[in-house]
């Protein structure tokens, strides 16, 4: 900030902004730090060119499949979990053995894929509509999938049914 000679009003915004950036969240994900560390590993690897390569034609998804590797996902203590009725079960960590798969646990939860996808399935004669859940292997938040069921009601003005798999059983909401 002192090189770049600016204001000092941006000085504190900027500090601000930044350490929201580099602090990890301790016990949850921070994509800034994420993101911000595999930057770095990049430059290490390859070369700053590399980090313009990527910052240029990768999206989150396509930029953590191909430069996350497992060093950095110990390093960074990455580690996938689910949710078993009303507790959370770890299911893999970092290791030599798991990091693949947490690799891939992660990458389904950035960008748009972390949002469930719900599509018309009919149109019954009565006007209900019927709509269903593609279940990946992940329950939606039945709450959260009450209040859909609830606001697509209301724009349709009509019975809403939505089906899904929660704990590997059909569900109706």
């Amino acid at each position: 900030m002192h090189k770049l000679e600016l204001p000092q009003k941006y000085h504190i915004p900027f500090l601000k902004s930044h350490n929201q950036v580099l602090r990890p969240h301790i016990g949850g994900l921070n994509p800034y730090h994420v993101g911000f560390e595999v930057f770095k590993k990049i430059e290490e690897r390859h070369g700053i060119g590399e980090c313009f390569v990527a910052r240029e034609t990768a999206h989150d998804v396509s930029f953590l499949r191909q430069y996350l590797t497992e060093e950095d996902a110990r390093e960074l203590g990455l580690f996938s979990f689910s949710r078993h009725k009303d507790e959370y079960k770890i299911d893999e960590i970092s290791d030599e053995n798991g990091w693949k798969d947490v690799k891939k646990a992660l990458l389904s939860n950035v960008g748009t894929n972390s949002i469930p996808v719900i599509y018309v399935k009919n149109l019954t004669e009565d006007d209900v509509l019927v709509l269903e859940h593609d279940h990946d292997g992940r329950d939606l938040e039945l709450t959260h999938a009450d209040e859909t069921v609830g606001h697509v009601h209301t724009l349709w003005d009509s019975e809403v049914k939505l089906f899904t798999i929660v704990e590997g059983e059909t569900w109706e909401i």
